[in-house]
């Protein structure tokens, strides 16, 4: 969790989950043997790691209930550490914005909006749901709604134009790649604590 929400892990080291029993509870000795610590389950970077670190602390002592205390203690503290990360996505309600749009690449959340593919793109980027239900990587809509397989698309833009709610990630990418926007059709939502964005497609009049 820590690499991936990218804050550092404070406590250098490994517990013997192995070794986690009710008679070890007051263990105070030699280290636990290796395996204790489920060396056959890492990958070769994590025991070339593992194999200095345990060199080294095993010609110590092991106080079973000093590591377990400090290895819980960790662990509340990376679940807090994550648990804050995560408030800070979600905190707050998005203000909706009906004019004066910024380029969608300066925005961060989501995108409600409705594109125009180009032809021809080998991997589509951004996923239809079409009308019975299936989540489908389409050019085409209407092609994909009557499963066209065997022949060349012919539609215009309308017909191809998919509307739909995507993560900025990879809506930028998508626009990167030739997607057009409907700049008609736009309506943003920006969080209070960053720039985050929803675009809805107005109700057609």
């Amino acid at each position: 969790m820590p690499k991936a929400l990218g804050f550092t892990d404070k406590t250098k080291g490994y517990f013997p989950h192995k070794f986690s029993s009710e008679i070890h509870l007051n263990y105070v000795g030699p280290y636990p043997v290796p395996s204790d610590y489920d060396v056959d389950r890492m990958t070769v970077r994590e025991r070339e790691e593992f194999d200095p670190w345990y060199n080294e602390v095993s010609r110590g002592t092991f106080d079973f209930k000093k590591e377990a205390s400090l290895y819980c203690k960790n662990d509340v503290d990376i679940l807090t550490q994550g648990s804050l990360k995560f408030r800070d996505q979600f905190l707050g309600h998005p203000v909706i914005i009906y004019k004066d749009f910024e380029d969608p690449r300066s925005y961060y959340g989501f995108i409600r909006a409705t594109v125009y593919p180009p032809r021809g793109l080998l991997f589509p980027v951004l996923p239809h749901k079409s009308e019975g239900g299936k989540l489908l990587f389409t050019l085409c809509r209407t092609c994909a709604e009557t499963n066209n397989e065997g022949g060349p698309c012919e539609h215009d833009d309308e017909g191809r134009a998919l509307t739909g709610v995507w993560v900025t990630v990879e809506f930028i990418k998508a626009l990167e790649v030739g997607y057009r926007v409907d700049p008609y059709r736009l309506r943003t939502g920006v969080l209070p604590h960053q720039q985050a964005a929803v675009y809805i497609p107005r109700a057609s009049t």
